[in-house]
């Protein structure tokens, strides 16, 4: 880890300077009065794209390392919070409804015509643009998967770290994070990256987050050699070249290395050769800032507790060759965490209890669970027998999955668990086979991204694919409101304030449909089963939320008019409720 210290101020730009193999365009770079500007081949200025978020670290980080790493010109919008009680967020609320952005929130990227919020849809817009979202059809599968437990790892910690009860909770969480980031580590696997063999943009949310847990407990990966590995290679400088990746930097020693032909013979020597010579310089620099330190010696015990697991890096990269050689690295990360714009933390705002505390997280209860998966009842693909779609006996997150699971007349056989009752909720139904059934991270929006691949439900332009990214990680952020409230011990008291803000949040979704027909445009897409789940849940909650909204009431009556749906509707195998598990105060 190489942190920065320094913050950029609201506004302050950052460019490119080198050409980038990913970019259609040959870029040059000048100066001009505001700063640095990217200009085409043509002579045409490309302004860069602007990011908004607040001045931590928080969801914006992963963003970030993908700007850089793809050489994109941009600049910051960086937002400040106010001091306790009041924490005033008046700087972005002044903007909020300026920006013409659908859903106005944290972080929003601005690229020309293009405006997203949203932060997973912004890292798939640039994972999209610079061809960063998986090749095959099992890499993606794999990116779907991922970005999704991402979400549900930084949720966890998220709100751990926001709550009054922070000391006491620790520990539990302490506990359990080995058996979670052992999920993380037979996921990767042997592979260099979390999709396979090329980086795409889920591998930048997981350095993310383990990074972030190696802030919270920096022994948490000593177990797990294939995730520091990974971000190791994550941190090092590289380029990519073809098929190989390859370090650059110290030029003085490569230029002498040529000279006296001491660069390796073969192109496998000279990539170990170009990797470890990066390795090297990331482990003077740990041992140098804890030398300069005024901490020096509080500081030293810790550094040689870590010091068997550097040099146990060193003895398996050199294995039993005589002598040492190559592997692989990221040069705009390495430059990046080298600059003032890098910001590791603060983690959180300012009301967190860990990791300089502010914004709010929302999660649902350890306690009851929820897990989604899909699997074809035959490992053969050519098979035509049914789908099995695994999750508890309630709508739940499942719900969405099954209407486009008929709307696609795709043969499927559902196994659905119960839940016991009170005091204990056993689980056991789901249990006794979670570990059987050789399953990654399943995911409910994995789920439906893949059937709506398979569908083509996606999107078909660039604009309805936005639309879809955005949608669908709006549609989570209200789905977890709502089960707060509804999982909360003080349900009674937590409804009037979420039915006050009901109206606006239903407001937004208007204004995002319009006037059109489905929610990305003119034809279906899978968010447009999200959306009628979520809004539909809504309606159960409150009967009236839809009535001062009457695209969203003739959307929903669209939406049960299609055929398959509306024979589903009326069919046994249609379940609106329990909603939620029996841990929930309102099902």
């Amino acid at each position: 880890m190489v942190p920065g210290s320094a913050h950029l101020g609201a506004g302050q730009s950052r460019s490119g300077t080198a050409q980038s193999p990913r970019c259609a365009l040959l870029l040059q770079v000048e100066s001009s009065a505001r700063g640095l500007t990217a200009v085409s081949k043509a002579g045409t200025e490309i302004m860069p794209v602007t990011l908004g978020y607040w001045d931590i670290r928080g969801l914006g980080h992963a963003i970030r390392l993908l700007l850089e790493y793809t050489e994109t010109s941009y600049e910051e919008k960086r937002y400040a919070m106010g001091d306790a009680p009041d924490y005033d967020r008046s700087q972005w609320l002044n903007d909020k409804f300026k920006l013409g952005l659908d859903f106005p929130n944290l972080p929003y990227l601005i690229d020309g015509p293009y405006k997203v919020t949203q932060s997973n849809a912004i890292l798939r817009y640039l994972g999209r643009k610079h061809n960063l979202c998986g090749e095959t059809e099992e890499e993606r599968v794999r990116v779907d998967i991922l970005e999704k437990q991402v979400m549900d790892t930084r949720i966890q910690m998220g709100t751990l770290c926001y709550s009054p009860d922070f000391e006491k909770r620790k520990p539990e969480f302490l506990k359990g994070l080995p058996d979670h980031l052992k999920l993380y580590s037979e996921f990767l696997g042997t592979s260099p990256w979390f999709a396979g063999d090329k980086i795409t943009f889920a591998d930048f949310l997981v350095y993310d987050v383990l990074d972030q847990h190696q802030m919270f407990e920096p022994k948490c990966l000593d177990a797990f050699p294939n995730l520091r590995d990974f971000v190791a290679r994550f941190e090092l400088p590289y380029l990519i070249d073809g098929s190989h990746k390859i370090t650059q930097s110290n030029a003085i020693l490569r230029y002498l290395g040529r000279k006296h032909n001491l660069c390796g013979e073969t192109e496998e020597e000279r990539i170990r050769v170009d990797i470890l010579e990066n390795q090297l310089m990331d482990n003077r620099m740990v041992l140098a800032r804890l030398c300069y330190n005024p901490d020096f010696e509080k500081l030293k015990p810790g550094y040689l507790e870590q010091l068997p697991g550097m040099m146990r890096l060193y003895s398996e990269f050199l294995g039993k060759r005589p002598w040492f050689a190559g592997d692989k690295g990221l040069k705009k990360i390495s430059d990046y965490m080298k600059t003032s714009r890098f910001l590791p933390r603060p983690v959180f705002t300012k009301m967190a209890t860990w990791g300089n505390k502010r914004e709010t997280y929302f999660i649902f209860p350890k306690k009851g669970t929820i897990t989604v998966y899909i699997a074809p009842l035959r490992p053969d693909s050519t098979s035509t027998m049914p789908v099995t779609l695994g999750y508890w006996d309630i709508r739940g997150l499942c719900h969405a999955i099954r209407l486009l699971l008929e709307y696609t007349e795709t043969s499927y056989e559902e196994k659905r668990y119960a839940m016991g009752d009170a005091p204990d909720y056993d689980q056991s139904q789901w249990l006794n086979e979670k570990f059987r059934l050789g399953l990654d991270f399943p995911n409910s929006n994995a789920i439906l991204r893949y059937l709506a691949r398979k569908h083509n439900l996606c999107g078909e332009t660039e604009e309805e694919r936005i639309r879809v990214d955005i949608l669908e990680n709006q549609v989570m952020d209200t789905r977890i409101q709502l089960a707060m409230v509804c999982y909360s011990p003080e349900f009674e008291k937590r409804k009037p304030e979420y039915l006050e803000g009901l109206p606006e949040k239903m407001k937004l979704y208007s204004e995002f449909l319009g006037k059109r027909p489905w929610f990305a445009g003119d034809k279906v897409t899978y968010v447009d089963f999200l959306a009628y789940d979520v809004l539909d849940q809504q309606q159960l909650f409150e009967p009236k939320c839809l009535d001062a909204f009457p695209n969203l009431k003739d959307f929903m009556a669209r939406f049960e008019a299609l055929k398959t749906i509306s024979a589903y509707v009326k069919s046994s195998r249609f379940l609106p409720r329990p909603v939620y598990l029996k841990t929930a105060k309102w099902k």
